[in-house]
Formats: structure tokens, sequence, C-alpha cells
């Protein structure tokens, strides 16, 4: 599922970009596109940073059943 987010929002921020460009060339305002740019950049970094937690609560729920079950001598808890 991030994946595709990541993925969709990967291509809202290069037509963001490819708008703002044309904009300058056309000399219109660029400032909607830029501002549609800098948000998608920011909510890949948003989903970035939720897939980062996610991996590090799976670690840590790794390390706590193979730890409890490095104590018991290899068994299950």
């Amino acid at each position: 599922m991030t994946r595709v987010l990541r993925v969709s929002l990967i291509v809202v921020a290069i037509a963001a970009l490819y708008a703002a460009c044309v904009s300058i060339i056309t000399d219109t305002s660029a400032y909607p596109a830029a501002v549609v740019f800098w948000l998608a950049l920011g909510a890949l970094v948003a989903v970035d940073q939720l897939e980062h937690l996610r991996d590090c609560r799976i670690a840590a729920g790794r390390r706590a059943v193979w730890g409890r079950r490095d104590r018991r001598g290899g068994r299950d808890a």
C-alpha cells in the first residue's frame, strides 16, 4: 500500500515540477505548482517516516520474541 502511495506522490511531484517550469516559460504564476510540489515532497517524507516507524516496531517485536527464546535455551516461551 505504501509503495503505491509513494509512486503516486512521486508522479504528483514530477507533474507539479513540470507545471512550474511551463508556467515560468509562459510567464504565468508558478506559485500554485510550486506549492503542490512542496506538499507532495512533504507527504513523501512523511510516508518514508511512517515506514521507518513500522519497521522499528516490527524489529522490536522480533527482538522481544527472540530474546525470550534465547533466555529459555532456544525453546519457545
